[in-house]
C-alpha cells in the first residue's frame, strides 16, 4: 500500500470513530435509549450514522464533510428517538422510518456548486468499508456485558489501522470467533488486547490467510469444544489464531 494512501485511510478512520465514539456518548443523553432493555436501538442508530459517513465519503472523499454529516445523523436520529417518546410509541418504534428520517436529513446531495473533492481511491473505499464492518463486529452488540462506551476509541483504531495493511480481512473474522466464548467486558478488552498483539507482531509475515484460517480453525474447534470457557482468556486468543 502506498504511503500516501495509507496516511489517507488512517484520518478517515480518526474522523469516523470521533463520530461513533461522540454518538455513544450522546446515547447517554437519550432516556429511550437508556431505558431500554437490548443494544438494539443504539445499533440501528450506529448502523445509520456508519452508512451516513460511507455513503457521503464515497461521493466527496472529503472525511471532515462525512463526519459533519455523521454527526447530524445521529442528532436527527436521538430527536426521532424523543418524538417517539413523547407519543408514548416506544413499543411501535418503526425502524424503517427512523432510518429513512436520518437519511433524509443527513446524506448530502451536492449540485455543482465549484467543490474541489479528492478523487475517490477504489482501495481507500473498500478498506473503510472493512473498518466499519471491524468497528461493528469489535462492539459485540449481542453481549449485555459489553459496554460500548467504555472500549477504547485508540484500541479500535489500532485494530483498524492494523486491518488496512493486512490483505484480507482476518482480523475480523478471528474477533467474531473469539466471542464465541462467554466474556465480561474486562475479558473482552483482555482479549482485544491480546489480538491486537498478537496481529501486530505477524502483520507483516501473514504466514495465515484467511482461507487457511477457515480451515484450521473448523479442526481445531472440534478439539476445543466446550473447554473454551474455562481457558484464560489469552490462552483462548492464542489457541484461535
Amino acid at each position: 500500500m502506498r504511503k500516501e494512501i495509507e496516511i489517507r485511510l488512517k484520518n478517515v478512520i480518526q474522523k469516523y470513530l470521533e463520530g461513533v465514539f461522540s454518538y455513544l456518548e450522546f446515547t447517554q443523553k437519550s432516556p429511550i435509549v437508556t431505558n431500554s432493555k437490548n443494544n438494539k436501538i443504539t445499533h440501528l442508530g450506529f448502523r445509520a450514522i456508519t452508512h451516513i459517513f460511507l455513503a457521503n465519503y464515497s461521493y466527496t472523499s472529503d472525511a471532515n464533510i462525512s463526519l459533519l454529516s455523521m454527526q447530524k445523523g445521529y442528532l436527527y436520529y436521538l430527536e426521532y428517538l424523543e418524538q417517539v417518546e413523547e407519543n408514548n410509541m416506544n413499543e411501535n418504534l418503526n425502524h424503517t422510518n427512523a432510518l429513512v428520517f436520518v437519511y433524509s436529513k443527513s446524506i448530502i446531495e451536492y449540485s455543482n456548486d465549484n467543490r474541489e473533492f479528492q478523487e475517490n481511491n477504489k482501495i481507500v473505499l473498500e478498506k473503510i468499508q472493512f473498518v466499519s464492518k471491524l468497528i461493528e463486529a469489535t462492539f459485540w452488540w449481542e453481549n449485555k456485558l459489553i459496554d460500548q462506551n467504555q472500549l477504547e476509541s485508540l484500541l479500535l483504531k489500532n485494530l483498524s489501522i492494523i486491518l488496512i495493511q493486512m490483505q484480507d480481512t482476518l482480523l475480523v473474522s478471528h474477533i467474531l470467533f473469539g466471542q464465541k466464548r462467554k466474556m465480561t467486558h474486562d475479558e473482552y478488552v483482555e482479549f482485544l488486547q491480546c489480538t491486537q498483539k498478537i496481529f501486530r507482531e505477524n502483520i507483516k509475515d501473514s504466514v495465515t490467510s484467511l482461507s487457511e484460517w477457515e480451515k484450521n480453525i473448523a479442526i481445531k474447534t472440534k478439539d476445543i469444544g466446550e473447554s473454551a470457557d474455562e481457558m484464560s482468556v489469552k490462552k483462548w486468543c492464542k489457541s484461535i489464531i
